[in-house]
């Protein structure tokens, strides 16, 4: 089945959760998007970076 997206999922620098990013990521794969996790405490240069591409 071809993906109906893309969809980026991330913590910001602050924040060190990663199971809501898992539960997260698991929950859109199912609706049919590719998911890009960069997990807990990312920069926010790198984020909107990654958003960008």
């Amino acid at each position: 089945m071809p993906s109906r997206g893309t969809v980026v999922v991330s913590g910001l620098a602050s924040d060190a959760h990663t199971w809501n990013l898992v539960y997260l990521q698991i929950l859109i794969e199912e609706f049919g998007y590719h998911v890009v996790n960069l997990g807990a405490c990312v920069p926010d240069d790198l984020l909107v970076e990654t958003c960008r591409r």
